[in-house]
């Protein structure tokens, strides 16, 4: 029986709301990268963040809360030749475990970063 390797996670402080899980593909370096880069890249993408809801907040079903809710992320290095690699060198998607009936109420959002920039951002329905 074949053993299923488990992918690479880091863990995040977000303050205030907590911790975020972010999962990387292995063998990528994009998560050491996040790590390394995180405690200056977290106010931008906060505040990008809030940015995005407040902009967004007429499309949306039911209103976003941050607070209480557990933050899920993905994170990388950007393929050559995709959205944005021309631009960003990094990847970082966020979502929030919402309540199920809320299932597709709430976006994820995406943030592409070149070292501690963030050059875009959106919300992805």
């Amino acid at each position: 029986m074949k053993r299923k390797s488990k992918l690479p996670v880091i863990t995040v402080n977000i303050p205030p709301y907590g911790r975020m899980r972010i999962v990387g593909e292995e063998g990528d370096a994009g998560l050491s990268i996040l790590r390394k880069n995180w405690p200056a890249l977290w106010p931008k993408v906060k505040r990008n963040l809030k940015t995005m809801i407040r902009d967004w907040k007429d499309t949306l079903e039911v209103p976003i809360r941050l607070t209480k809710q557990k933050w899920l992320g993905e994170g990388g290095s950007l393929e050559p030749d995709v959205f944005m690699s021309d631009q960003a060198d990094i990847f970082l998607r966020i979502q929030l475990e919402e309540p199920p009936d809320w299932e597709d109420a709430f976006p994820v959002w995406d943030f592409f970063i070149k070292e501690t920039t963030v050059v875009h951002c959106q919300p992805v329905f």
